[in-house]
Parts: C-alpha cells; sequence; structure tokens
C-alpha cells in the first residue's frame, strides 16, 4: 500500500490523555464497520506496542497499552502525534512536542530524569534518581561545565556566610 494511501490522523495530547486516547469518529470508517480488539502502534525507534482499541459508547480509544507506550515515550500535553494505518490494524506513529518538531526521546528522557529501579527490603521502586547522587563537593568551592552542545556556559559557586 502506497504511502498516500494509507489512512491518517493527528491528535495534540491534552489533559487525560495517559490513560486512554480516543480516536476520530471520521477515522473510524477506517476498520471497515468492524472495529479490531487490538492492534499495534509502531513508535519512532521502531519498537511494537500491542494496545487494546475499546468501544466506549460511540467511541473508540487507545486503551490498555496505551499508558505503556505513552510512559516509553515520555508523551506531554502539547506533543502533537501522526497516526499512519498500515493495510492491518498497525499504526505508524510519529511523535511532535511543543517546538514542532519531531521529538527526540532520549533527550526527553534525559530531561524528565533518568528512571532508577532501586531495591529497598525486598521491595522494587521506581522513581528519579536524587539530584544528590550527581553533585559532587569539590575542594576549590567551584564547578567549571562546559558541554560538546552547551546552550549556555555557567560556573557553579558555593556562597560561604561569615558567622
Amino acid at each position: 500500500m502506497e504511502l498516500e494511501e494509507r489512512p491518517s490522523f493527528f491528535k495534540v495530547l491534552v489533559d487525560g490523555f495517559s490513560q486512554q486516547l480516543r480516536i476520530p469518529r471520521a477515522f473510524v470508517k477506517n476498520f471497515n464497520g468492524r472495529v479490531p480488539r487490538m492492534c499495534g502502534l509502531r513508535g519512532p525507534c521502531g519498537n511494537l506496542w500491542a494496545v487494546n482499541l475499546k468501544e466506549i459508547k460511540d467511541r473508540v480509544v487507545f486503551h490498555n497499552g496505551w499508558q505503556s507506550f505513552a510512559k516509553h515515550h515520555f508523551l506531554e500535553v502539547g506533543d502533537f502525534l501522526t497516526f499512519t494505518k498500515d493495510d492491518g490494524s498497525i499504526f505508524d506513529v510519529i511523535i511532535y512536542d511543543k517546538s514542532y518538531c519531531e521529538k527526540n526521546v532520549e533527550a526527553a528522557k534525559s530531561r524528565i530524569g533518568n528512571v532508577v529501579d532501586r531495591t529497598i527490603n525486598n521491595h522494587i521502586i521506581l522513581g528519579k534518581r536524587p539530584a544528590l547522587d550527581l553533585v559532587e563537593e569539590t575542594s576549590i568551592g567551584s564547578i567549571s561545565f562546559n558541554s560538546e552542545n552547551p546552550f549556555f556556559t555557567t560556573i557553579f559557586t558555593r556562597e560561604f556566610q561569615a558567622k
């Protein structure tokens, strides 16, 4: 099937998108009268997520499995997604962020913070790495940081107060 022949739609993410995402009514006709129970979402990295399609009243939504897709791609309110359907029930998804450019998932991951698995008393705890893990004091009292791709350059200093 040629790309021009593949049906597609877009969604701008608004509050409440993380649990389910509604498919436009006009697009549902592309299921030829029978909405499948499952579909696949192929993200920008090429991986495929199995997602349930659920009919709620007169709407069809991406349901179970959507949450994992959204979390893995660090989707946020304001992101713009395009969904292009193949011959079956797989959608290729392209994600744009608030800059109107294609979203770099790795950059989003580093901006939000690395998710770390910790085991405490045999319980796995998911969470962001505390900033304290990343800061070391130096004997000179300041740290100079230069990046290969700087947005800005700065020197962090510790202010000392006389008692």
